[in-house]
């Protein structure tokens, strides 16, 4: 968690020191661009989560556990880890 919040900080901070290389471009171009520096760092040549879904109604409670790897664009992996 402290991860994700270090790297939203970053990113904010990235965008607005940026923001006057950009004055030249057009507002989409220069969001395309944002998204795409985002994209190449967080997805970087392979990364590897584990992820914890629950969801609460009035009536129960239900958790989900996936385990995911990725490598580049191309390669993915997700596999269900609980309920089995």
């Amino acid at each position: 968690m402290k991860r994700l919040a270090f790297l939203f900080f970053f990113l904010v901070l990235t965008g607005l020191v940026a923001e006057p290389l950009f004055a030249q471009t057009s507002d989409s171009d220069r969001a395309r661009a944002i998204l795409q520096k985002i994209d190449a760092l967080w997805r970087s040549t392979s990364s590897v989560a584990r992820l914890k879904m629950v969801v609460k109604t009035e009536h129960y409670t239900r958790t989900l556990v996936l385990d995911r790897w990725t490598k580049g664009k191309e390669k993915s992996l997700v596999r269900i880890v609980s309920p089995l």
